[in-house]
């Protein structure tokens, strides 16, 4: 049979179970025993059909990631880079849902802090530095913290 038939089909299998970015498609028809130009070919076809589309799959990984998972832009970012991603697909899809972003971090605090802001500076840095490493910017992680602490201000 056909490399470039036994080449379609195996990414057909692998698509058949989750989205790949072109990268990602690549390297596994790569890594099967495909060689370059066949691999590029079959990519090119399924990029050019809709099969694989790097611009969807990164507006649904960042969707997930800021829904489900609470990353933040720069975490997020760093992934879709890993896998492939071009930045300038990475930035436009990051600037639609900044709003999202800032919104999930405040809900992701209030529930991180149950309604009472950390006691002292040591605690109140060491949620900041946890927030980073979800990949929050310190400026939004600054800024709901402070509208977190107004709000309970206010309450009392």
């Amino acid at each position: 049979m056909d490399d470039i038939i036994k080449a379609k089909r195996y990414a057909i299998n692998l698509l058949s179970r989750k989205m790949y970015t072109e990268s990602e498609m690549l390297d596994r028809l790569q890594r099967k025993g495909f060689d370059k130009e066949v691999s590029d070919s079959v990519v090119l076809e399924f990029t050019e059909l809709g099969y694989i589309d790097d611009f969807e799959y990164a507006r649904l990984y960042f969707a997930d990631n800021v829904n489900i998972n609470s990353k933040g832009v720069y975490r997020i970012s760093m992934e879709l880079l890993r896998k492939g991603i071009s930045r300038d697909i990475i930035e436009s899809v990051s600037s639609e849902i900044e709003d999202d972003v800032y919104s999930k971090l405040k809900e992701y605090v209030y529930l991180k802090i149950q309604r009472k802001m950390p006691s002292d500076f040591k605690e109140e840095e060491k949620l900041k530095a946890h927030l980073l490493r979800r990949g929050y910017s310190i400026s939004d992680v600054n800024s709901v913290l402070n509208e977190i602490k107004e709000e309970m201000q206010t309450e009392d």
